[in-house]
């Protein structure tokens, strides 16, 4: 399935609530959360927000069997998986310690992708001034004009259907703002172990055939990861592709997965 990356970057931030003592947070990361500001920082203060949140949560939370702090749980998807990446990247230099660290398909910087964003933040510039136009329309022919103008530039952008269909209430500027700090997004080394998550369709592609979305071969992207990860990576295969294995019935790979990893840790 050929998608362009901001295609699976729009999805909500989930962070942890409350866990028993003992037990530190997990936080969930299918996407970023609700922000109008965007440029190559927004990924740090969106990461720095929820890493607050959840060492605020845990502070006094440790290990039922050795009485230290207990390890955060990290996972995230798509965009969320960077996310999710630079939360563990603040939580280690803070001295907290993160296992697992469950990136399931993130997004990785390079120059086709990044044109590729740069040219949907343009088109989504243009929606949004389409969109403030209608907001300020009676109903007329004018503004079914305008409507059907701002559905063409959405669905031009890459915006689904449905997404499309939201017009004159679509979260352009959230959109917008998340595309933006994507585009300048650049991955940083992580000392810790990572346990990498690709649809099987990806890993599946003829050798150099690029990952739909990704601009990549798949080796380039194992190795990319690799080289990124200081404590070493492992990498799961899970049945589908990109939005498929999140989805039912595929979604239960994914918590095959995990199940593995758990058991793995607590060896």
């Amino acid at each position: 399935m050929v998608r362009a990356p901001h295609r699976r970057q729009r999805r909500l931030v989930r962070t942890a609530r409350p866990r028993p003592a003992g037990r530190a947070a997990r936080a969930r990361l299918p996407g970023a959360r609700t922000a109008r500001r965007g440029g190559p920082e927004h990924r740090h203060r969106i990461a720095a927000n929820y890493v607050a949140e959840i060492t605020d949560r845990t502070a006094n939370a440790t290990s039922d069997t050795t009485g230290e702090r207990a390890p955060h749980a990290l996972l995230g998807w798509s965009m969320g998986a960077n996310i999710a990446l630079e939360m563990a990247t603040q939580l280690d230099r803070a001295g907290h310690p993160v296992a697992p660290l469950v990136l399931i398909e993130p997004y990785l910087p390079n120059p086709a992708a990044r044109a590729r964003l740069n040219g949907v933040t343009d088109d989504l510039r243009t929606a949004w001034r389409q969109r403030d136009l209608i907001r300020q329309l009676p109903p007329s022919p004018e503004r079914d004009r305008a409507t059907a103008e701002l559905t063409a530039t959405l669905l031009g952008a890459g915006m689904s259907p449905a997404e499309a269909a939201l017009v004159e209430n679509a979260p352009i500027e959230v959109w917008h703002s998340l595309l933006a700090a994507l585009a300048g997004y650049e991955v940083r080394p992580y000392p810790g172990h990572i346990h990498l998550v690709v649809g099987s369709e990806a890993a599946g592609l003829p050798r150099g055939r690029t990952m739909p979305g990704l601009d990549v071969d798949y080796d380039t992207y194992l190795a990319r990861w690799r080289d990124l990860a200081g404590g070493g990576l492992t990498v799961h295969i899970s049945e589908g592709d990109h939005m498929s294995m999140m989805a039912e019935p595929r979604v239960s790979g994914i918590a095959g997965i995990l199940v593995a990893i758990k058991e793995g840790e607590n060896r």
